[in-house]
């Protein structure tokens, strides 16, 4: 996360610890434009007892990651700060999807598709790909896929098959390839 900031010679902001109403505050002093949160942290702002949109007014985007963020929050975010919501599902092994600006409210369900070069499937307990709305487990491959794990063979043989990441996730997709995550 701090590369891209160096590379655009972007200034980093970083609390000791997180807490909401201080976070608050420094986005509105420092006219923050990019943040990113876990759901927990952006839950925990929505219901800081500080939180105006107005102090948040100069985000241009707020991207939730590391878990899904529950319905009801992202409604809430879409709302009070709208077109600036974005979602990331992604393991370190090299996998990720993107719900971005665009689409979060038409696809407010789904944790995304997977960016340019990445593909995606939803495989079936016996190998065979799912249809559309059918749960599975999540299996990916991109460019930045892992080679496998340091020192671990045993490990990398039962996460990559054929050049597929599998992740452990169960999910489905519709119909336009948008993932819905249903247990990680």
């Amino acid at each position: 996360t701090l590369m891209p900031c160096f590379y655009l010679g972007a200034r980093y902001l970083l609390q000791r610890q997180f807490d909401a109403e201080e976070a608050i505050e420094i986005i509105a002093r420092e006219r923050v434009t990019h943040t990113m949160m876990v759901p927990a942290q952006i839950i925990a702002v929505l219901n800081a007892p500080n939180f105006s949109p107005e102090k948040l007014s100069s985000l241009e985007m707020i991207l939730s990651l590391g878990a899904p963020l529950y319905q009801e929050y992202k409604d809430r975010l879409n709302s009070l700060l709208p077109d600036r919501f974005y979602e990331l599902y992604g393991l370190t092994e090299g996998f990720w999807t993107i719900l971005d600006k665009t689409q979060s409210l038409r696809k407010s369900g789904s944790v995304g598709a997977p960016p340019a070069f990445y593909e995606m499937r939803i495989v079936r307990e016996d190998g065979s790909d799912a249809p559309p709305g059918e749960v599975g487990e999540i299996v990916g491959r991109g460019p930045s896929l892992m080679g496998g794990y340091y020192g671990r063979p045993d490990l990398t043989v039962q996460a990559i098959r054929d050049g597929w990441l599998f992740t452990g996730d169960l999910g489905h997709t519709d119909s336009e390839g948008y993932l819905y995550l249903v247990d990680r």
